[in-house]
């Protein structure tokens, strides 16, 4: 309805105010812009989507999926007059405020808050294959057994990833254009993957048999004993990860940093050091 309205004394122009009542605007945008984020991801995966999907067809899918509460926002025509009619004065505000300041909305790179971004960014790998995390990590003969057991080796790790696999975002701190979250990542725990197979290593280090093998041959038995301590594992360890997040101007990007990697492959690093280790006293 119309709220208000004034002349100029030469009645050459007019302002219009007018109160508008439409589908809550920021809701639809926030849900609107968490749907391009979403579709935007590409990681290689089986259940990627199609980025071709339009911004008009993720809307459609909005409006049709949600039931959005009414709101009721202001917009002011600015009017000219001459002969006696009266022309509505468009402009970009005029537009945004008939739409409930929808274009406003989706045009703010802080509309969606740092732990928007980061839980969308991270939920689709709770979906993930054994072949999703391979394709993603893009690391093959992780242990460096250096025999034809390696891709095995690879495949059942990576299945453990896909197994544990789980997050949790336990605080986030914003400064500006910059942020940071703390994560706990849940995966296999590599470590006990590695404990379980010490004794058999020593067992077998310390056998006649062991002295008798080839090179070849000890590396085969070493990497059968990781797989054995891959299959049987039922271990999983959560490990803290600081994330940070970069607002470019149109949304947060995050940085999924070595870090990140090393907790999902179940602190790798460590638990080579204490596979090498191992393998070394044998």
């Amino acid at each position: 309805h119309i709220d208000s309205s004034s002349q100029s004394q030469d009645g050459t122009a007019a302002t219009v105010t007018v109160s508008i009542t439409n589908l809550d605007a920021k809701a639809l945008a926030t849900d609107l812009c968490q749907a391009i984020y979403q579709n935007s991801l590409n990681y290689g995966s089986s259940a990627d989507q199609d980025t071709s999907v339009s911004s008009f067809s993720l809307m459609k899918e909005c409006l049709d999926e949600h039931d959005y509460p009414m709101a009721t926002t202001t917009a002011t025509f600015y009017l000219t007059g001459q002969d006696n009619s009266w022309k509505i004065e468009t402009n970009a505000q005029l537009e945004n405020e008939l739409a409930g300041g929808l274009v406003e909305y989706l045009s703010d790179p802080y509309l969606l808050a740092p732990e928007d971004i980061l839980d969308l960014t991270l939920t689709p790998f709770c979906n993930f294959t054994a072949q999703d995390w391979q394709n993603y990590l893009n690391i093959s003969d992780i242990f460096a057994v250096g025999t034809s057991q390696a891709d095995t080796i690879d495949q059942l790790l990576f299945q453990q990833i896909a197994q544990f696999f789980d997050y949790e975002i336990t605080d986030t701190l914003q400064d500006g254009d910059t942020a940071q979250a703390t994560v706990n990542i849940t995966s296999l725990d590599l470590n006990a993957v590695i404990e379980s197979s010490l004794g058999p290593l020593r067992d077998y280090g310390t056998s006649t048999e062991s002295i008798r093998d080839s090179e070849d041959d000890f590396n085969e038995k070493t990497g059968q004993i990781l797989m054995d301590a891959l299959e049987n594992n039922v271990s999983s360890t959560v490990t803290p990860v600081t994330i940070l997040l970069y607002n470019d101007g149109h949304t947060w990007d995050p940085v999924l940093d070595e870090s990140f990697t090393d907790a999902l492959l179940g602190n790798l690093d460590e638990s080579l050091s204490s596979l090498n280790e191992a393998v070394k006293s044998d």
